[in-house]
């Protein structure tokens, strides 16, 4: 069931007894100075004082979500001050919520308690872009924390780009394009590729291009004396299709100053790489971003063969390196794709219309553990008596939300794990 983040704010400010609904009646004063219902004219003057009025209604965009502190009401015409004005103009026929809290506040309490959840609240993953014995870091291009190159990685003269259409596994691929150029991961920012030096590697990757002469691998090496070297694969054959490239037994020397794997493009026409991998024996991979917590670890079929087919479970254990998290997989041969089945804690709600699947029973968790963490928040402004008996109530609003927790974790997760499905 997806719930947005308007429907669980306006049920966390219904519990707290904080949600007068209404629609606004008149147009409201110029540059949104006012709006207008008369159902407000049932509320004595200045009854709103200091609450919020928030604007729930989509219909017009200008002012749509957007809530203002409340300066008075006024009798009998329903009239509703804001202390700042709206963004534009309230026209008439606009539904609208009065509540006691700063709606970034309800928003805000409504997200830790999401996160304060997880476990037992969380996105069931499987994640299969790992190879066994692969060194390189996010090989899969899954992660784009920028638009111009996968993390990790760095562009020189040709232009990157994430391309989820065309894919050979997962659900990301790099795109090159524009001029002559290449992307590369290099060992001046991904230091373990230092561990090549004075070896003989292997490189493979899935490459797509239309063109001949186009696309193809690349290695480059440069000694403490300075003499450099790039050895190149065979280009890519054209025609548009999937092919895997490979560059064998090429030599790092014995006194590496830098090394950087390369994926080139010699043309202005557009080439997709994909599903790349240079096997070393490493057991140590960057945990995938698509996961928080894992819970079994699996070594499959080839990395090469795109449905996965057999499972064999792996002894493994999560390390933390300088806040970085790492998964060690332990005895698995190389070249073979990695499943992580695990959990993933779910992503914020940033907007009204953010979405989050979750039962009935965890709508009931997050509104309680919402209300804790606003109540909290109401006392530490309070210097009055009134602050203990907000931290008692504040109290038992977290009391209901870790017995909630407890009691609907097995059942949640019950159901949550068929979407896993079965390994044999």
């Amino acid at each position: 069931m997806n719930k947005t983040l308007l429907e669980l704010t306006e049920r966390v400010c219904r519990d707290l007894g904080s949600w007068i609904e209404g629609t606004t009646t008149s147009t409201g004063g110029s540059a949104g100075i006012s709006l207008i219902s008369s159902a407000m004219a049932d509320y004595d003057e200045d009854a709103f004082r200091d609450k919020y009025a928030y604007i729930t209604d989509s219909s017009n965009s200008t002012v749509a979500y957007s809530f203002r502190k409340i300066k008075n009401n006024q009798q009998p015409s329903g009239t509703v001050f804001p202390y700042r004005a709206f963004p534009a103009q309230i026209a008439s026929g606009l539904s609208f919520a009065i509540v006691d809290f700063d709606i970034s506040e309800v928003k805000e309490s409504i997200n830790v308690a999401i996160k304060d959840s997880f476990p037992a609240l969380a996105v069931p993953v499987i994640d299969t872009t790992l190879v066994t014995g692969n060194i390189l870091e996010n090989a899969s291009f899954e992660v784009w924390t920028a638009a111009t190159y996968p993390d990790y990685w760095a562009v020189s003269t040709a232009t990157a780009a994430e391309d989820t259409t065309n894919v050979i596994h997962g659900t990301s691929s790099v795109k090159l394009s524009v001029a002559a150029g290449y992307l590369h991961l290099s060992s001046n920012s991904c230091a373990r590729l230092r561990d090549l030096e004075n070896k003989a590697v292997a490189f493979y990757c899935w490459v797509k291009t239309a063109a001949d002469s186009n696309a193809r691998l690349g290695i480059y090496t440069k000694t403490q004396s300075g003499t450099e070297a790039t050895t190149y694969s065979d280009y890519h054959t054209g025609g548009d299709e999937w092919e895997k490239l490979e560059l064998e037994n090429v030599s790092i020397p014995d006194d590496l100053a830098v090394v950087q794997i390369r994926l080139c493009i010699s043309k202005t026409t557009a080439a997709y790489f994909d599903n790349a991998y240079l096997l070393t024996g490493n057991e140590e991979f960057t945990l995938p971003d698509t996961l928080t917590q894992p819970v079994a670890v699996y070594e499959c079929n080839s990395a090469d063969d795109f449905n996965v087919t057999s499972w064999y479970p792996c002894d493994w254990e999560i390390v933390n390196k300088s806040g970085t998290k790492y998964i060690r997989v332990y005895g698995a041969s190389g070249g073979n794709k990695i499943e992580i089945r695990g959990l993933k804690t779910h992503t914020a709600l940033s907007s009204e219309t953010s979405t989050i699947d979750i039962t009935p029973e965890w709508e009931k968790i997050i509104v309680a553990g919402a209300i804790s963490n606003l109540l909290r928040s109401k006392a530490s402004n309070i210097n009055s008596q009134d602050k203990g008996t907000v931290l008692k109530e504040a109290d038992r609003w977290e009391r209901k939300y870790e017995t909630l927790k407890a009691l609907n974790y097995t059942v949640y997760w019950r159901s949550q794990r068929s979407k896993w499905g079965s390994r044999t």
